[in-house]
């Protein structure tokens, strides 16, 4: 070799080429990596230039970095690549977003370079999309959005991209919980079992069972199911002495039924 190729270093996605010179015009190189030899690609060219093989690398990564020989079969030299890590900045904070729930919350932050991959978390937890969760980067934006927010996503949300952070809160302002279907007046015989029901606006609506002005709790006589957005109270064996108003209390919303007995009690005083 006439000339052998020098050690470089270049800053991340900028172009790297190696040169060396041979003495005969037509002899065969072949290019290595650590060890491993290079075939041309999108961002890998191999080519000749009268003695001159030239080996041209664009858009270089962290990950090109390392050592490159060229193998003229009887003779064979190599030069070290650096590739120098580019400074992230963040351009655009993001800012905390609160929203009602049902309504859809949007993330943004801008960052210094356009080909930098970003990470979403929520309190810790990386970011999954899905049916309800999007994330998008156009340029130097990133979004994250959240489609039809439930209390449940409220949290720190974080953007990660190389070594910077940026967070802000998600706050999800819960709907009240309204009682869409009320109780109605109830007769039952005696020592039989009354059913009381209604739905409410969510799933997740809490209720609490008023006889009267006085809560009542699930035991022997009570039983109380909360299934989906269905809020049942079951009496067992009523007697007389049940008869009252009931009262399902979803704390912003309430509805209010009676229950009446009839039947074989009123006879038993004459067995």
């Amino acid at each position: 070799m006439v000339r052998v190729p020098r050690d470089l270093g270049v800053p991340e996605t900028g172009v790297a080429s190696f040169e060396c010179e041979l003495s005969r015009p037509n002899a065969e190189v072949k290019w290595f990596k650590d060890g491993q030899e290079l075939r041309p690609g999108p961002n890998c060219r191999i080519y000749s230039a009268g003695r001159r093989r030239i080996l041209q690398l664009s858009s270089c990564e962290l990950a090109d970095a390392g050592s490159y020989t060229c193998d003229a079969g009887d003779c064979r030299a190599s030069a070290t690549l650096h590739v120098q890590e580019r400074q992230v900045h963040i351009m655009q904070e993001l800012q905390d977003v609160k929203v009602q729930e049902g309504d859809n919350a949007v993330f943004t932050c801008e960052v210094s370079h356009g080909d930098v991959k970003g990470e979403w978390f929520r309190d810790g937890e990386k970011i999954k999309v899905s049916s309800t969760v999007k994330i998008r980067q156009e340029g130097t934006r990133h979004f994250l959005l959240f489609c039809g927010v439930r209390p449940e996503d409220e949290g720190l949300i974080r953007f990660t991209a190389r070594t910077v952070t940026s967070e802000a809160s998600l706050q999800v302002e819960a709907l009240p919980i309204r009682i869409v279907k009320p109780l109605r007046d109830k007769t039952v015989l005696a020592r039989h079992k009354a059913t009381l029901e209604c739905t409410v606006s969510h799933a997740r609506g809490r209720v609490r069972w008023l006889r009267g002005d006085t809560e009542i709790f699930a035991g022997d006589k009570y039983e109380i199911c909360n299934l989906d957005c269905y809020r049942t109270l079951i009496i067992h064996r009523v007697g007389p002495e049940d008869e009252d108003s009931y009262t399902c209390d979803a704390f912003d919303d309430r509805s209010t039924a009676r229950l009446l007995v009839e039947g074989e009690w009123a006879l038993e005083g004459h067995h």
